[in-house]
């Protein structure tokens, strides 16, 4: 049994703006991205996909003193930005939340010094479009999901 497959990323459009006032930032991008997803199966060559990708987020952020920034994010994000309902998730035998994800976000990240942050964050979501990875089986994924997540990097 053999099956490979392409991709071809057609050219995309990105529009990104931020606003600063004072110690508080606005932050807004925009993307559509056209992709196409062909699979091979034994040289059957069947389309899988050929649709645009959707998505956009706004983030406020403000900054209290030197190194303590809280934020809260909105994004959403579609598999197919003519099909914001699902429907074709469902088609593939998915549920419909697979063809968008909506993230609500609030966050802090504590700059200890130049070379060190740490950042915490709790995600409220609703779909699975970017995270299906997340869950151990399909079938276990949940529409309406919450997540926290925690980071501590350094940069050199």
């Amino acid at each position: 049994y053999i099956a490979y497959g392409k991709m071809k990323i057609k050219e995309g459009f990105f529009l990104s703006a931020e606003w600063s006032f004072g110690n508080f930032t606005l932050t807004s991008e925009y993307m559509e991205l056209p992709v196409y997803l062909e699979m091979d199966l034994l040289g059957a060559v069947r389309t899988i996909s050929d649709e645009t990708q959707q998505g956009w987020y706004i983030t406020g952020s403000f900054l209290f003193g030197d190194n303590v920034t809280i934020y809260l994010t909105y994004d959403q994000f579609y598999q197919n930005k003519d099909d914001r309902t699902g429907e074709s998730a469902v088609q593939s035998g998915l549920p419909a939340f697979f063809g968008w994800q909506k993230d609500m976000v609030a966050g802090i990240r504590y700059d200890v010094n130049f070379n060190w942050t740490i950042k915490a964050e709790c995600h409220f979501f609703d779909g699975v479009a970017k995270s299906a990875v997340f869950f151990p089986d399909f079938t276990s994924a949940e529409q309406k999901w919450f997540m926290v997540a925690g980071k501590i990097s350094y940069n050199f």
